[in-house]
């Protein structure tokens, strides 16, 4: 067996820093996702073509800060998810624009300094799936209104991950 080397270490700064990043994806797909379950409750969204330009619109031409400054005015949120919304964004902005050419200059270089990295984006990781389980605990009664239980949204996720395997839906 080998020991667990230096190259196996960048491996999980990296590994963990892209999971962080997918988890800050998944957090504005929830975004939408509140948006579109209030705007579909009120009437605003009763097409699928109003559902697919909608979600388009925020998809390519919105910002994370953006989407959640849209969000607030769709959806109440308590201060503890708004603050920990804010948090989010500043924290998605330094990954994005900054880390790597913050911890560059040492951290990436040593041990302790990658255990650091990797401590802190499992952090920022677990920061973004706390944000999307409040925002989706937000927004739960409405999606239940209109028949999106938890059965059906788990239903239809089986049913993508079947047919992303090739596999029947049967």
């Amino acid at each position: 067996m080998s020991e667990y080397s230096k190259s196996d270490h960048i491996r999980d700064v990296y590994a963990n820093y892209g999971l962080a990043m997918y988890m800050a994806q998944v957090l504005e797909h929830e975004l939408v996702n509140g948006m579109v379950t209030v705007n579909r409750a009120n009437g605003r969204i009763t097409t699928l073509s109003e559902l697919d330009q909608f979600m388009e619109l925020r998809f390519e031409k919105r910002t994370l800060g953006t989407l959640i400054n849209e969000m607030r005015d769709h959806i109440a949120v308590d201060p503890e998810l708004d603050s920990l919304l804010s948090s989010t964004l500043k924290t998605r902005n330094w990954l994005a624009h900054a880390y790597f050419r913050e911890r560059g200059d040492g951290d990436f270089y040593t041990r302790p300094g990658k255990d650091r990295m990797i401590a802190e984006l499992q952090r920022a990781r677990d920061m973004f799936v706390e944000a999307d389980r409040m925002l989706s605990e937000a927004t739960r009664s409405l999606r239940e209104s209109l028949g999106l239980t938890d059965d059906v949204i788990e239903a239809e996720l089986k049913n993508l991950v079947q047919t992303a395997r090739g596999e029947s839906n049967d």
